[in-house]
């Protein structure tokens, strides 16, 4: 028989390993295992501070839920497969009221980023793919997915199941009109906005790296889309591959601004005076010079962004999802302490590690 659950004991044991499946926690989803056990990591350091009741209890929920959706346990957290050298000393004096104390803070979501490819007869897209996802995967600040030969089908299934969806990459053929998916099948500008931003939705970031992509900046724009890198020309495969790595390394793995990021990595393609242009939404004059094949469109109503870095766009994508009202860029700092990244909200003082 299930005991009555303390709900901050729920929402700082339990909510960081069943949040990614669903945030509401509804019970009658199906858990994945491999997205429970991708958590339980997360929530070691946190397990260690608790007091010995509390572990019992936190075990006792976690197992039922898992009995309910699995029909079995899948797994038990405990002291001696969790840190067998943990002191006995301090735990005995850690208080029950103490684990409340430290455990009563909201769980953040960890925004997503989307990563597609259409190779089709693109020889160069497969290797795009691979140094991409070489920068992206390895981030903490992010949740990262990457869709190699692209369908609507799979497009859609990984929209659906993304959580605070805000940057979004394609990489294959295009034009001013549309993305060319897997088997050749084109993906209009009318789709395509409405599956990456549809009312409500978080999208701030989109590369779409394949030939013409600038006709479709003026649509994005008048959706909310903060920041596009489009293309004005038909792009060489190699050198969409190279600008494109160069990018995400540079964003991703140097913490460099958009601007920054984008200006270098352009450099390496063309070696022209690339800047980015501000657009008003839902507009763009087709016949305006461009500084370069690749460029970055910049919504005249999110100008703030270009002095972004990776860390800003996440704390921006999380004060969305969280409901909070956005002026300006966002107020958060963001430092490595070891493998974990520690948010430091600028206006309350909170601080959390993930």
């Amino acid at each position: 028989m299930r005991k009555k659950n303390n709900p901050l004991l729920i929402n700082a044991v339990v909510s960081p390993i069943l949040s990614p499946i669903n945030p509401t926690y509804n019970m009658k989803n199906t858990i994945r295992p491999q997205s429970f056990l991708g958590k339980v990591a997360q929530v070691v350091n946190v397990y260690n501070k608790l007091s010995p009741k509390t572990k019992t209890i936190a075990n006792e929920i976690i197992n039922s839920v898992l009995k309910e959706q699995l029909g079995t346990v899948g797994i038990t957290v405990s002291s001696s497969n969790v840190n067998a050298t943990q002191s006995n000393t301090s735990e005995a004096t850690h208080t029950h009221s103490e684990d409340q104390k430290l455990l009563n803070r909201p769980t953040q979501v960890r925004p997503s980023a989307l990563f597609t490819f259409a190779a089709n007869d693109l020889s160069g897209v497969q290797d795009e793919a691979h140094k991409i996802w070489t920068s992206a995967s390895q981030s903490s600040l992010v949740s990262a997915t990457k869709i190699e030969h692209a369908s609507i089908e799979r497009l859609a299934d990984a929209i659906i199941d993304s959580q605070a969806l805000f940057m979004f990459h394609f990489g294959g053929h295009a034009d001013q009109h549309r993305v060319v998916l897997d088997g050749l099948l084109g993906l209009d500008k009318i789709r395509l906005s409405r599956l990456i931003a549809p009312d409500g939705h978080q999208i701030q970031l989109m590369f779409l790296n394949g030939c013409l992509s600038y006709g479709q900046v003026g649509l994005l724009t008048a959706k909310g889309v903060k920041a596009i890198i489009a293309t004005n020309v038909e792009v060489h495969d190699a050198e969409a591959g190279r600008i494109a790595a160069y990018f995400y390394k540079l964003f991703f793995e140097k913490g460099k601004t958009l601007k920054s990021a984008f200006e270098t990595a352009e450099a390496t393609v063309s070696g022209r005076n690339a800047y980015p242009i501000i657009v008003n939404p839902g507009e763009i004059d087709e016949h305006q010079p461009m500084p370069s094949s690749w460029t970055l469109f910049v919504n005249d109503q999110h100008k703030e962004v270009m002095d972004w870095t990776l860390a800003d766009f996440v704390a921006s994508a999380q004060q969305t999802a969280a409901g909070q009202k956005q002026n300006g860029g966002p107020s958060r700092t963001v430092q490595q302490h070891g493998d974990k990244s520690v948010y430091i909200e600028d206006h309350t003082g909170d601080i959390t590690i993930s």
